[in-house]
């Protein structure tokens, strides 16, 4: 009983990390044009330099909105590295849990999904969001032309659109993981393997 027990217990961890991760992704695609829509209506105003220059008065509400949701999306990014984590070690406890148990081109398909989400999370941290910070940087920098500041803003919104386009990727892909889970453990074996369990365990006492 104690194999079924950590087995009920990791699928709920297998769940938490998988949902929080998924929920995340859902909670920022509602927040950002909810922060962009509130704080242009009270026409908030950068407090530091250069965002606070008066060469882009008509853009600061973007410059404090967009700080607000990138500040967010930067610290998402940790909670999903621990939801990364968090599912592959759920995912080997339970096929050591369940070995024989399992159909295995569905836990390939779950692996190979899993998989790419973690490949498109490394190509955020370490190419599309390094470069749209420089990007940003390099648009309200006021020593700069103006025509280098547009040319940077022309590559941040590619590159923003691109991010947004692998961030829907990504949730989709781990619904499709989601959806998969509950058919990739033969449920009739392992409800026979309780009940061998239960039956054993009542013999011995």
């Amino acid at each position: 009983m104690k194999k079924l027990f950590y087995t009920r217990l990791t699928f709920g961890f297998y769940y938490l990390f998988l949902g929080t991760w998924i929920g995340s992704i859902i909670a920022i695609a509602v927040a950002a044009p909810a922060t962009f829509q509130t704080i242009r209506s009270y026409q908030a105003a950068p407090g530091i330099a250069p965002f606070n220059a008066s060469l882009f008065q008509d853009q600061w509400s973007d410059i404090v909105a967009g700080a607000a949701v990138g500040e967010t999306i930067d610290r998402l990014i940790n909670v999903h590295l621990i939801c990364a984590m968090g599912l592959v070690v759920t995912i080997v406890i339970l096929r050591a849990l369940t070995a024989g148990h399992i159909r295995r081109l569905l836990s390939f398909l779950r692996i190979s999904l899993l998989m790419c989400v973690v490949a498109l999370l490394a190509v955020h941290i370490y190419l599309t969001q390094p470069a749209m910070h420089t990007l940003r940087d390099t648009m309200y920098n006021p020593k700069i032309e103006q025509v280098e500041r547009d040319t940077a803003r022309t590559e941040f919104q590619s590159i923003h659109k691109l991010s947004e386009q692998l961030t829907g990727l990504s949730a989709l892909l781990l619904t499709g993981m989601l959806v998969i889970s509950p058919f990739i453990y033969k449920t009739e074996q392992l409800a026979l393997l309780t009940l061998t369990q239960s039956h054993n365990q009542n013999q011995e006492t």
